[in-house]
C-alpha cells in the first residue's frame, strides 16, 4: 500500500483539523451520522485522490451493525429514519445498547502485514525475486530508488541483497513506518523520505541505476496523463542505461462484471492476542468499467473479550491494462518495454532509458 487516494482524516472533520472526538451521545455527532452530512464514505475530492478511512466498533458482532454505501442500520434500526421522524432518543439507546462507535484512524498502515502470510518471508522472497529481475536484465545495479515504497516491503528486501536503496511515497505515515521496520531490521543505510511519485525528479535528482514502483501503486493515478508523468519523472531519475521495474495487478484478466466484488486475502491472522480477517470488495463504474471504487475491510477481534472492531479504508483504482501500460511507458521514453511473467506475484514490466 502507498499514499495515493489514502488522505489521513477523523470523521466529521477535515483533514488537519480533526481535533478530539465528540462523546457519544452528543446530538451534533448522531445528526452527522442520521443525515448524512459527514457519513462514512466521506471522500476527500483531489484532481487524482480521493479517500476515506473509517473504523466500526461493536462488543456484539458483525451482524448487529449493518453499514452499506448510503445507509447506517443499527440493530434493526435505520439510522437516517430514526433521525428524520425525530426518534433521537431511541437513536441514542441503540447506538448505546450496540455498543455502535464510529472512529477515524489516520491509516491501515499499522495492519498492513498482516495482509501478508508471513510479512518477513515476503520481504525475503521480494527482494531475492526483484534482484533477479534486475541483475537479468541490467548490467549497472547498484542504486536503486523506490518511488512508492509503502511500508518498506521491497526497498528492505533489495537493501537486504545489498543494494542502496532511497525511497519515497506519498505517505508520511507508511514512510515513518517504513523507517521504523528498517532499523528493527538493521537495514540503517536506507535514505526514506514523503514524496509524490509525480514529482520524483524535482525531489530525488537523477542518476539512479534502476527505479522501481511495486504493489500496484500505479493505478493509484487515475489518468493516463497523471500515470505518464509519474513515469516521465521516473525515467530523468534514471542514468542512461538505468532501467525501470513496475508491478501491477493483472488487470487484464479481471473480470470486470459490476459490484459488490469480494477479494478474500485467505486465512485469518493472529497476532498479540487478536485475530485479524482482511478482505477487499470492489466497485467497478458501470459505463466504462475502467474504473473502481476499492474497500480494504480489516477486522479485528480480541481473542479474550470478544470485542470486534472493523477498520474500513476506501479508495479507487484505475484498471490499466497491460498494452496501456506498455504504450505510456515507450511515450514516457523508455525503450525495450516488455511484460514479464512468473518472475513475481504480479505481473512485471521492464523498461530502460536509452544511452543516448
Amino acid at each position: 500500500m502507498n499514499g495515493y487516494n489514502q488522505t489521513p482524516y477523523r470523521l466529521g472533520r477535515r483533514p488537519g483539523k480533526q481535533g478530539p472526538r465528540r462523546p457519544p451521545g452528543n446530538q451534533g455527532r448522531v445528526e452527522k451520522l442520521a443525515t448524512g452530512k459527514t457519513d462514512v464514505m466521506t471522500r476527500t475530492k483531489d484532481t487524482n485522490r480521493g479517500t476515506g478511512v473509517s473504523t466500526i466498533k461493536t462488543n456484539d458482532g458483525a451482524q448487529r451493525l449493518k453499514i452499506t454505501k448510503d445507509i447506517f442500520t443499527v440493530g434493526t434500526w435505520n439510522v437516517q429514519t430514526l433521525w428524520t421522524t425525530g426518534k433521537l432518543e431511541l437513536l441514542r439507546n441503540e447506538m448505546k445498547r450496540f455498543r455502535f462507535d464510529v472512529v477515524g484512524i489516520s491509516e491501515l498502515c499499522p495492519f498492513y502485514h498482516l495482509i501478508f502470510e508471513d510479512w518477513d518471508a515476503s520481504i525475503e522472497k521480494q527482494g531475492s525475486q526483484l534482484s533477479a529481475i534486475i541483475e537479468s536484465n541490467w548490467s549497472q545495479h547498484q542504486t536503486v530508488l523506490d518511488v512508492s515504497c509503502g511500508i518498506g516491503t521491497q526497498a528492505i528486501g533489495l537493501s537486504k541483497y545489498g543494494y542502496r536503496v532511497t525511497a519515497s511515497d506519498l505517505s508520511a505515515n507508511e514512510v515513518e513506518r517504513a523507517k521504523q521496520e528498517a532499523q528493527q531490521r538493521e537495514q540503517t543505510n536506507i535514505l526514506f523520505s514523503v514524496c509524490d511519485m509525480r514529482t520524483a525528479f524535482g525531489h530525488h535528482g537523477g542518476n539512479f541505476d534502476i527505479v522501481i514502483s511495486c504493489d500496484n501503486s500505479i493505478p493509484h493515478l487515475l489518468t493516463d496523463d497523471d500515470i505518464l508523468s509519474a513515469l516521465q519523472q521516473m525515467y530523468f531519475c534514471l542514468k542512461p542505461g538505468g532501467g525501470c521495474l513496475i508491478t501491477i495487478r493483472d488487470y487484464d484478466q479481471e473480470q470486470r462484471c459490476g459490484k459488490n466484488i469480494v477479494k478474500p486475502y485467505g486465512k485469518a491472522k493472529i497476532e498479540n492476542g487478536k485475530r485479524y480477517v482482511a478482505l477487499q470488495v470492489w466497485d467497478f463504474d458501470e459505463q466504462h468499467f475502467q474504473h473502481y471504487d476499492f474497500t480494504l475491510y480489516m477486522i479485528e477481534e480480541d481473542l479474550n473479550c470478544k470485542e470486534v472492531v472493523t477498520h474500513a479504508m476506501h479508495s479507487r483504482y484505475y484498471a490499466i491494462g497491460s498494452e496501456k501500460l506498455i504504450r505510456l511507458m515507450q511515450n514516457a521514453g523508455f525503450e525495450n518495454v516488455i511484460r514479464l511473467d512468473e518472475s513475481f506475484y504480479q505481473p512485471v514490466f521492464i523498461g530502460t532509458r536509452p544511452l543516448t
